[in-house]
């Protein structure tokens, strides 16, 4: 079995590298070396003789590149996000739903580049088990999933309740490495609000940003017929203007 290299960094000062080979090794999960040719020798002892492989941008040294699995690209979003923000994924175990999160924002971000008029941003949710709700599309780009149930009459992140799913900037590194991985510009950040307070997510509410992330980006805003999407089971579709 082959391994997978990725990397973080540089960072620090003095400037360093975060080396990670996949699937990990718990005894040593990272090899910490300034450039990949000093991490080599290290990454190779932990390699024991199993070929190693690497992400396009790391190809040298001896190394070919490989397309990201699923699960080493999971599992590098984890380590991406805890660097930045070790309190955002502190509640999920399931680091393949991490992955699908990000693959889900990266939809998302997709959609709306391709133009998002700004008077088709509410969606009407159909949660299995749950319901009715609204969401909106928000500057970011993002979303958020209203916890009240009546249509809402304001239109900015601060003044709404419930989850939410916003890119954010951050580190230069970490910001590289989602971009690297995922195709995102930015920080994919997932998080509860309530009165502009920020709180982490269970698996629950990532799952159900998930679906719906991956719904609206099905979407076809400013078609003559709104339509209507599904993610995983979640029926979304735009709620017309009025």
């Amino acid at each position: 079995m082959s391994l997978f290299l990725a990397a973080i960094g540089p960072m620090g000062q003095p400037e360093t590298t975060a080396w990670f080979l996949f699937p990990g090794d718990p005894d040593r999960p990272v090899v910490v070396a300034p450039t990949l040719a000093e991490a080599m020798p290290e990454l190779q002892d932990i390699a024991q003789g199993r070929s190693i492989h690497c992400e396009p941008q790391l190809a040298g040294n001896g190394l070919d590149p490989a397309p990201w699995g699923e699960p080493a690209r999971s599992d590098f979003a984890v380590i991406a996000l805890d660097i930045e923000n070790p309190d955002t994924m502190a509640r999920i175990e399931d680091a393949l739903l991490v992955g699908r999160f990000c693959q889900a924002f990266a939809a998302l971000c997709d959609r709306v580049a391709r133009g998002w008029p700004q008077d088709e941003r509410l969606l009407a949710l159909d949660i299995p088990g749950r319901g009715a709700r609204f969401a909106m599309i928000v500057e970011g780009p993002g979303l958020v999933i209203l916890d009240d149930t009546s249509r809402p009459d304001a239109e900015e992140l601060s003044a709404l309740d419930g989850l939410a799913a916003v890119l954010g900037r951050g580190h230069p590194a970490v910001e590289s490495a989602f971009g690297r991985a995922f195709g995102l510009s930015g920080i994919p950040q997932p998080f509860q609000l309530h009165a502009g307070d920020k709180r982490p997510v269970n698996e629950a509410d990532l799952a159900l940003l998930t679906e719906a992330l991956t719904a609206a980006s099905r979407l076809d805003p400013g078609a003559a017929e709104p339509g209507e999407s599904r993610g995983n089971g979640l029926t979304a579709q735009i709620v017309p203007a009025g």
